[in-house]
């Protein structure tokens, strides 16, 4: 999965954890490739793309929609053929989120008791159920953030697991993991334990399975994708991992307890339990059980936390999800009250960023974009024109979903849907089974791994999939 901007908060917030005497010093985060490929392409840090050099050459209060106040992008982040990257003055300020994070957390814990705590002492990490690498990107805008305060952090991810290819690829870049081990890469996480064949037992029921592992030891090697050999699996200190949610999601097929992802979690869970991991991080939606962790993860104390993406400065798009930091009872203790340095970090990362700030691509980027499009869809290119109207290129039931929502926007406002910069339709869902727009919760729809038509009737056409990455805080 991307970095998602609900994630940035919680993803400094558990290095303020510290140890007890009794371990010592060792230890004290578009879902689609081609999205985060190029994230990499530029071969500089993700920090070093969206931060401190904005431009600045207007005031965005005075400026009209898709032409707003303009800051251009450092040199590095500009040189691309579809000339200079302009966005909003809040958009910018949003973008600074690893400055503004690590100011927060220094200022607020101290830096004394970070050089005790795991910013400074944590070693080995790893990250499953891992995407396009969310937590080795997160790790990397975290080190030069610290670094200016003097902070170093020596973490390094041992191994990753992942059973889709895409991510399998693009975790296996060496670009992801610059100057650090390159970990395993493992394409399963039941084969983690010696009741690795439960996944192929279809005569037996969910609840079989988890009892098949809860009752397994946990193997020393598996198959590693990276060296095309049995590696050997060792316990980490720091996990970063966020399971499958299709079983809890109101999107999903609510089969909950009686889904096949809790064989997944179980064994994840057990994994943990036998390591002794001191600190684990688990990402789902809120309706994930809380009790399935505690019982899964006995040795450790929970701290849950429900976040949004307006905690991180970017209050424009929704995506609620639950985060558990999970501390061994008998390794970690706290440096700091965890919920109490959240209210801090998110006050310092309050932002007045609007869905308009996301429309910064320039005509060149959208006609690359509608290029694209219209040679995936077979589509003949029409000329180039000024305002650029992509409607053309819309599939007849992704027309279909567009009249049928402008009609429910018509007949609750009596205007019309074009005449709403802020309105945006979620064309990959059926306006008669689900309405996914902006106009109940004034916040763009969550991005899922489907979703990259994300329709504004004000425009003419989708976002592109730079403003897509910019929801998700990169700054591309």
């Amino acid at each position: 999965m991307l970095l998602r901007s609900s994630n940035l908060c919680l993803h400094f917030l558990v290095y303020c954890f510290k140890l007890t005497r009794t371990i010592g010093m060792w230890w004290s985060y578009c879902k689609r490739t081609c999205l985060g490929a190029s994230l990499l392409k530029f071969g500089v840090s993700p920090l070093q793309r969206c931060s401190f050099n904005w431009c600045m050459q207007g005031d965005a209060e005075s400026s009209s929609v898709g032409a707003s106040s303009h800051f251009s992008c450092d040199e590095a982040s500009t040189s691309s053929s579809s000339g200079p990257l302009y966005i909003s003055r809040r958009l910018a300020d949003a973008f600074n989120f690893p400055v503004k994070i690590s100011d927060a957390i220094v200022h607020n814990v101290g830096r004394e008791k970070l050089e005790r705590s795991m910013l400074c002492k944590a070693r080995y990490g790893t990250t499953h159920f891992t995407g396009a690498g969310t937590a080795e990107m997160g790790t990397d805008l975290l080190r030069p953030a610290f670094a200016r305060h003097g902070l170093f952090m020596p973490m390094q991810y041992i191994h990753m697991c992942d059973n889709d290819p895409r991510s399998q690829s693009f975790n296996m870049d060496k670009r992801l993991h610059r100057g650090s081990f390159w970990p395993h890469c493992f394409p399963n996480i039941l084969a983690f334990t010696e009741a690795s064949h439960v996944g192929s037992q279809n005569n037996k029921n969910n609840e079989a399975k988890a009892n098949l592992v809860c009752e397994s030891r946990i193997v020393t090697r598996a198959w590693c994708i990276r060296h095309q050999a049995m590696c050997p699996l060792q316990g980490p200190h720091f996990d970063q991992s966020g399971s499958p949610c299709w079983d809890w999601t109101r999107d999903g097929n609510h089969a909950g307890l009686d889904g096949d992802t809790i064989v997944l979690f179980v064994t994840f869970g057990r994994f943990h339990t036998w390591w002794g991991t001191w600190v684990v991080v688990h990402e789902n939606v809120p309706g994930f059980l809380l009790w399935l962790a505690r019982t899964f993860l006995p040795d450790h104390i929970i701290h849950d936390f429900e976040v949004t993406p307006k905690l991180s400065g970017f209050p424009m798009i929704s995506r609620v999800r639950q985060y558990l930091i999970c501390r061994h009872r008998h390794k970690v203790d706290l440096h700091y009250d965890p919920y109490k340095l959240l209210k801090q970090i998110s006050a310092s990362l309050a932002t007045e960023c609007t869905v308009r700030d996301v429309f910064f691509s320039s005509p060149a980027t959208v006609r690359m974009a509608e290029i694209d499009i219209c040679k995936t869809r077979k589509i003949q290119l029409r000329p180039f024109t000024l305002p650029q109207d992509l409607d053309y290129t819309l599939t007849e039931a992704e027309c279909g979903h567009v009249r049928n929502l402008d009609l429910q926007y018509f007949s609750r406002t009596g205007l019309r849907a074009d005449q709403n910069p802020d309105l945006c339709y979620n064309l990959t869902d059926n306006p008669d089974n689900r309405v996914s727009w902006t106009f109940n919760s004034g916040t763009i729809p969550t991005l899922r791994r489907n979703t990259n038509r994300l329709y504004f009737p004000h425009l003419r056409r989708c976002l592109t999939g730079e403003e897509l990455l910019a929801l998700q805080g990169f700054a591309s």
